[in-house]
């Protein structure tokens, strides 16, 4: 899953979950007005500005498209991936897939 933490006001936010929205992958956004416990630990961690999107691979901050491109992509193919595995379990289900 990918998680997009951001802030009210934050047009590379806005962009960011923009971006992720026409890529079609699914996503969580945390408001980190919100969570002040998590935007002290990411000022712990010296992540200064948002939107902060962390994918099943990586953590990294700021508007980057093409790293958000690569994140949506790797979710489509864990997408996948998820579903050829639940299709063999259907179609087989005596037959565990690993």
């Amino acid at each position: 899953m990918i998680t997009i933490y951001g802030q009210p006001n934050c047009q590379p936010c806005r962009l960011a979950r923009k971006q992720l929205d026409k890529e079609g992958v699914p996503y969580d956004y945390v408001d980190l007005s919100e969570r002040p416990d998590k935007l002290q630990q990411f000022k712990d961690q010296g992540l200064q500005s948002t939107p902060i999107i962390e994918t099943p691979t990586e953590r990294f901050t700021g508007l980057q498209p093409e790293r958000i491109q690569q994140a949506a992509a790797e979710m489509r193919q864990q997408q996948q991936e998820q579903h050829r595995q639940q299709s063999a379990t259907l179609q087989n289900p005596g037959l565990e897939v690993n």
